[in-house]
């Protein structure tokens, strides 16, 4: 596969950081009134994203937008192709690189409300393993074939995984 060169920081954290943070604020006198952002200080960009997907196992190159928009078209176009992305494809085709820019983020509050406490902020690449192996269990991605190439091993998750979706059903 192919994915768009992009150079924009994701400001991913995981789940375990925002709920520690959250319960910290919540219980926290000193954090009343306050604005508290969410920001992993470990800068994690789009394209260390497709590098921990090729990382482990995954075949993505990284090319200009624009021949990623065209490819994405093209691939689009061939009815026998079918992705449940297909209902977001007009978000990534307007403007992905201008729509993808964030402001920047102060975590002060945040970290002055998690100080003394167990509550750290993961750098990404040490737990996207155990999204990538989510995100296959779920049947969001495909298995990584069989003999890729790979410099780390996925971990293996116990139990069953879910992908909860929303229904328009009362």
């Amino acid at each position: 596969g192919a994915a768009p060169k992009l150079g924009t920081r994701i400001n991913m954290c995981p789940v375990d950081y925002v709920a520690g943070a959250s319960v910290a604020i919540a219980t926290g006198a000193a954090s009343l009134g306050k604005c508290h952002h969410m920001y992993n200080p470990t800068a994690f960009y789009y394209e260390d994203y497709f590098g921990q997907a090729t990382a482990y196992g995954y075949s993505v190159q990284l090319v200009e937008y624009d021949d990623w928009k065209a490819r994405l078209l093209k691939f689009t176009q061939d009815k026998t192709n079918q992705s449940t992305l297909f209902g977001v494809l007009h978000i990534v085709l307007e403007d992905l690189p201008g729509g993808t820019k964030s402001p920047a983020l102060d975590a002060t509050n945040t970290l002055a409300a998690i100080q003394g406490t167990e509550v750290r902020c993961a750098a990404i690449p040490d737990v996207i393993g155990h999204y990538f192996s989510y995100l296959i269990k779920a049947g969001w991605l495909p298995p990584i074939p069989q003999g890729a190439p790979r410099q780390r091993e996925l971990p293996q998750l116990e139990g069953s995984a879910h992908v909860i979706v929303r229904s328009n059903k009362n």
